[in-house]
């Protein structure tokens, strides 16, 4: 991973990452899949019997009206404790409580989203700012205890790159604090009115990246301001303990040692995503995907799904 920053440089889709999302689901819907938003699963039905398989998704959709979807195959993309905890029923959870205790849920962090007024020639499109002691930083965020007020912290600024995430003579900030996983933390907020420990925090990193870069002004340029805590990875997404990227890559917990990808109590459930094999990371988690995609469609051949396209050429040519 070095070796690709340092030699191909870090990419930025313009747009945003949500740019990315949004063409992969140009992709899927042209090959006909149906995209739903605002959608919250709620149940996965099985069929009785001591071989129980997946038989239907219920789930509310963004009104809150509650729909019933049949299914021969389900891939969960949340986390596989979210995904059997809250959708199974205890007998037919392969990842239980009491066996995902003892899991290392990896960092979480305390993230903060700023609109500021004026441009900013301090900082870079990506800006890294280390603390001197390494060695507390990593223990403090390991250990889950409270950190430093200048800590190790991540800034990014797309405005340098993107013109279209805010508006002229004004720049787009995200404040990425590396934190411990826990969710007791609490939520962020708009405007400073997130719980008490994650807005201490997104003060610090305000008043670190104003004083390491010398924007003495930056607090008051401030227009518009939203945080994120370890409480909302939890709760909007499923997040284990709140973490923010997925299993931590222990050596307990990286390849086979991690999580798998199949349910061994449900057929046809299957998983994806960094909670399982292979591991965290956009490039991980799409793995992930095109190992269940495989499971689901019984290509059971080493190495990347098969090029449709080009399987229709070979037989268009007789081979």
């Amino acid at each position: 991973m070095s070796h690709l920053d340092l030699t191909d440089g870090v990419k930025y889709p313009m747009g945003g990452f949500a740019a990315v999302a949004e063409a992969m689901a140009k992709v899927a819907t042209q090959h006909g899949a149906s995209i739903t938003v605002g959608a919250t699963a709620t149940a996965i039905e099985t069929t009785p019997g001591k071989n129980p398989r997946v038989a239907a998704v219920h789930w509310t959709d963004a009104t809150g009206k509650r729909q019933h979807t049949a299914a021969q195959a389900v891939i969960g993309a949340a986390d596989v404790r979210h995904i059997d905890g809250s959708l199974l029923p205890g007998h037919l959870q392969t990842h239980t409580a009491k066996n995902f205790a003892r899991r290392d849920p990896g960092p979480s962090a305390i993230l903060v989203c700023l609109g500021i007024t004026g441009k900013l020639p301090e900082l870079e499109h990506h800006n890294l700012l280390f603390s001197t002691d390494w060695k507390d930083n990593f223990a403090r965020i390991r250990d889950g205890r409270e950190l430093q007020p200048e800590t190790s912290i991540y800034v990014c600024k797309p405005s340098a790159t993107d013109p279209f995430v805010a508006p002229a003579d004004c720049e787009n900030l995200f404040i990425l604090v590396p934190a411990p996983a826990l969710p007791e933390w609490g939520k962020g907020g708009p405007d400073g009115h997130g719980d008490p420990m994650v807005e201490q925090i997104a003060d610090a990193a305000i008043d670190q990246l104003s004083s390491w870069a010398g924007i003495s002004d930056l607090r008051q340029r401030i227009v518009v301001r939203q945080s994120i805590g370890p409480a909302d990875f939890e709760q909007q997404y499923g997040a284990y303990r709140g973490g923010a990227l997925g299993l931590a890559h222990t050596l307990g917990q990286s390849a086979m040692l991690r999580p798998g990808n199949h349910s061994k109590k449900v057929q046809g459930l299957h998983y994806a995503g960094s909670t399982v094999r292979p591991g965290i990371g956009v490039p991980m988690c799409l793995i992930s995907g095109e190992l269940a995609a495989k499971a689901v469609l019984g290509i059971t051949a080493p190495g990347p799904l098969p090029d449709e396209r080009r399987s229709a050429n070979r037989r268009e040519a007789g081979t």
